[in-house]
């Protein structure tokens, strides 16, 4: 065992004095004397200390890799800038390794380190101004990054000089306001949609083919990449295609070329690295992982510990080529699970040494994160939100669970960060054993696994998007659960383009009480439908929101489809179409249409919020007649100021998640209407748009967009997150909550994904009767539609103790809206929204 002073570590469970009891911590392969299980707890314990300040270096050498290559390659295909710069990065970036490590690479400059993509840089959309990168971008809820000074230099006089005009932003902008200045306008006056996605950050939410790239190598692949270019033609009338195609085809034959180059420079490290150990068990380790390194990702993998280790490098490919987060590795206990049963049935590894290598994995993922400096509190305190899919059905029905499943709760429940995320996919055949291990690992914090529907997530695929039904029983989720195709495990991919930016689902709600107006700052953004005063009937004010939202998702698909087009026009996805089998096959880009299945997929948040405003001027005006529209504008207006006792009317209307139908049908109806107006419209890659209800921690920032509204909420107060219940619903148990999402929520229409947040005190799950009942309760959920659900178990009063000793509450990880975080390194307003989430017990 390699010698790394490991007497003085204290897993972090015993620091925690979490939950570390049941039956499945006692089948666990490491048990916490394990010295392979202490070495994953030295690691971890080293990278602590960006968790504990928050502080992150942020280096230049990536986006400095990138300028000069583009700087160098005027006039060439944007396909073949692309790929030069990505080789470039692949070539140049530094390179470290944490002690103790079994796996090399990374996807920054090393760890605690961010490196950032400046084409991707995000231009102030109000002014339309560069952002004051350093005063601006950088100041955000969480992240405050360290910036040595030369560095700063350099980016001011170089790096940003370039990028303020080459800038996918600004390309984005100009086609938008010089084409479509109606969409334009609506943007940035309406307060309907953040599109921070759009702004800044490459295409994420992938879900790519690893499998073909571990089985053949890169050298496999790029020979039959080269098979392809010999079939191109350029002497018939399909030469402009042809000539579109041998340039995405060349730029595939750089980028991998550029991998292989990062490997092999990885293992240059491991062998000086050895070269200068003392400890000759670790020296042996390091020549082990140099000789890894030479031979994948070039080389087909053939060991467990290759293939993790090829797996690595292509996640750091991406994260290095195309930004972006949200990368999900798809349905892993399926493909990889071949490789560690050869193993352990050869004898070549033993489970405890495997499962080691794992968790190696899975603290890789936390070593950095993505930049995102224009997110601020919307993802404050999260990751990469990278994603791993366990357990679920194969093409004919049957349950997939195997002993990889179990091996990768162990890993989460080990490792303990923010990333990965697990989704566990469900369904009437999932093991007991399996959804019981699952919830004694959620009863630990954090959230995870999540917990998801095959039964209601296949029919939705089928008949939203299209996607046949052996392939649709091969999906798998990415970032906070967007619904994909497993290109893996089915053999055909997806671009679902699953995150354009947020919806706020109150806010043209909000335009149909103002005729249309934005109040905030007084701007026509929507169509005039009328001044509600003159509305005698219920139909007449739905029929105006209806106007609102209908416009509104025109405005959004323009947007998003000029998106589209520059990102084909000027930033090809060229290591995306290397790694996904559609562009490989057709050399057409993942952007262009390359891939088998096409849609858009949009995020909302505040259905609860649209949901109770609908019912509570039912209620309230129409119903009770207890108010006039005029009394109730005129305090929306004044922000409730001095109207507390109609405050006290709206808020008692009916509330959506307290299992009363007559809220929930105004939610469903709410919900329906987005639907409805998304799916009639359809991308530049000929697929549907599809709706989501996901937040992140947007319903903060999309609360501050947005006025006082008639369900009692004040003016820039927080919104209810994606599909829970709002603060002011009254708390009946996990039951009538569960209950109300179902009720509400057409699963059929919502193939994006769906969140659905509960908190448990401990004390409600904490024995083996409490986690049988949690176990009915998911059941029934499942059974009665319910698309996914997510629990933190944490008590409030553990929460408010955090936020005034945040050193001692460091391992304190919470599921905030499709990602976790470590709860102190949320800003204070996301943090209280989780505060004041109610606390179920059965």
């Amino acid at each position: 065992m390699v010698n790394m002073e490991l007497n003085h570590i204290t897993p972090w469970w015993q620091r925690s004095k979490a939950p570390w009891y049941g039956q499945f911590f006692e089948d666990m392969l490491l048990q916490p004397e394990d010295p392979r299980e202490m070495r994953i707890q030295a690691i971890r314990e080293g990278m602590l200390p960006r968790y504990k300040s928050g502080k992150r270096k942020l280096s230049i050498a990536q986006a400095l890799s990138v300028t000069r290559s583009y700087q160098e390659t005027e006039g060439l295909h944007p396909a073949l800038r692309r790929a030069l710069a990505m080789k470039r990065v692949f070539t140049e970036l530094p390179i470290a390794l944490l002690p103790g490590q079994l796996l090399m690479g990374g996807a920054s400059s090393g760890p605690h380190i961010i490196d950032f993509t400046p084409e991707f840089f995000p231009l102030d959309l109000q002014a339309w101004q560069p952002d004051s990168f350093l005063t601006g971008g950088l100041r955000s809820a969480d992240q405050f990054y360290v910036f040595d000074p030369d560095d700063q230099q350099v980016f001011e006089q170089e790096i940003w000089p370039y990028w303020r005009t080459h800038a996918r932003s600004h390309y984005f902008y100009n086609e938008l306001s010089s084409h479509y200045p109606q969409a334009w306008a609506y943007m940035r006056e309406a307060d309907c949609a953040r599109y921070s996605p759009l702004i800044g950050g490459g295409l994420a939410h992938s879900m790519q083919d690893y499998l073909s790239i571990l089985q053949k190598g890169l050298l496999g692949v790029k020979q039959e990449i080269l098979e392809q270019i010999a079939h191109l033609s350029m002497d018939s009338y399909e030469a402009r295609e042809a000539f579109e195609r041998r340039n995405i085809y060349e730029a595939m034959l750089i980028v991998a070329d550029g991998l292989i180059t990062y490997a092999n420079r990885n293992a240059d490290l491991a062998d000086s690295l050895a070269e200068a150990e003392q400890d000759p068990d670790r020296a042996a380790e390091l020549r082990s992982m140099a000789a890894i390194c030479r031979k994948v990702p070039a080389h087909p993998a053939e060991s467990w510990w290759e293939v993790l280790q090829a797996f690595h490098f292509l996640c750091s490919g991406t994260a290095l080529s195309e930004g972006g987060d949200s990368h999900s590795a798809g349905r892993f206990d399926q493909y990889m699970f071949p490789y560690l049963q050869h193993d352990l049935e050869a004898g070549k590894i033993t489970p405890q040494d495997a499962q080691e290598l794992l968790e190696c994995l899975f603290l890789k993922w936390n070593e950095t994160r993505a930049f995102k400096p224009n997110l601020s509190v919307g993802s404050s305190g999260g990751g990469n939100n990278a994603k791993i899919n366990i357990g679920g059905m194969d093409v004919y029905g049957r349950d997939t669970t195997n002993s990889l499943s179990y091996m990768l709760l162990e890993a989460h429940a080990h490792v303990h960060l923010v990333d990965p995320n697990l989704s566990l996919r469900m369904h009437k055949g999932t093991p007991d054993r399996l959804l019981q291990s699952s919830l004694e690992v959620l009863r630990l914090g954090g959230g995870l696994p999540i917990l998801i529907n095959d039964d209601v997530i296949i029919p939705a695929l089928m008949g939203c998007i299209g996607v046949e039904l052996a392939h649709a029983r091969n999906y798998g989720d990415a970032g906070c659960q967007e619904n994909s195709i497993d290109p893996n495990t089915s053999g055909v991919d997806i671009n679902g383009r699953n995150n354009t930016g947020w919806i706020n689902l109150p806010k043209p709600l909000e335009l149909a009480l103002h005729n249309g107006v934005n109040p905030r700052n007084g701007k026509q953004v929507g169509p005039q439908t009328g001044d509600p005063r003159t509305f005698t009937t219920m139909d007449q004010f739905v029929d105006a929101v209806r106007a609102q939202i209908n416009y509104a998702v025109e405005m959004n698909v323009i947007i998003n489809n000029v998106y589209d087009q520059v990102f084909v026009r000027y930033f090809p996805c060229v290591y995306h179409d290397l790694m996904y089998p559609g562009p490989r096959q057709s050399g057409v880009d993942i952007q262009a249409g390359g891939c088998r299945y096409n849609s858009t997929g949009v995020l909302a948040i505040g259905m609860a919020n649209a949901g109770d405003i609908l019912a509570a001027v039912d209620d309230v005006i129409f119903q009770r007649k207890e108010a006039t529209w005029d009394e109730l504008l005129t305090a929306l207006q004044n922000n409730w100021e001095g109207k507390a006792d109609l405050r006290r009317k709206f808020i008692a209307a009916p509330k959506y998640g307290a299992d009363d139908e007559y809220a929930d049908k105004w939610a469903r109806l709410a919900l329906q209407m987005w639907t409805e107006a998304f799916e009639s419209h359809t991308n530049p890659r000929n697929g549907r748009y599809v709706m989501g209800l996901l937040s992140m921690g947007n319903y903060v920032t999309l609360g501050a967009m947005t006025g006082a509204t008639p369900d009692g909420r004040k003016s820039g107060a927080p919104l209810a997150d994606a599909t829970s219940p709002s603060s002011f619903a009254p708390v009946f148990g996990p039951t009538a909550a569960h209950k109300s999402v179902t009720r509400a929520i057409d699963t059929y229409h919502v193939p994006n994904g769906v969140t659905f947040n509960q908190r448990f005190n401990l004390t409600a799950v904490g024995s083996p009767r409490d986690v049988r009942k949690w176990m009915d309760l998911v059941r029934s959920y499942m059974d009665m539609g319910g698309q996914q659900v997510q629990y933190t178990v944490v008590d409030g009063e553990t929460l408010r103790e955090a936020q005034k000793d945040p050193s001692t509450y460091r391992d304190l990880l919470v599921r905030v809206g499709g990602y976790s975080a470590i709860f102190v390194q949320l800003s204070k307003e996301v943090q209280d929204t989780i505060i004041e989430r109610a606390e179920m017990r059965f």
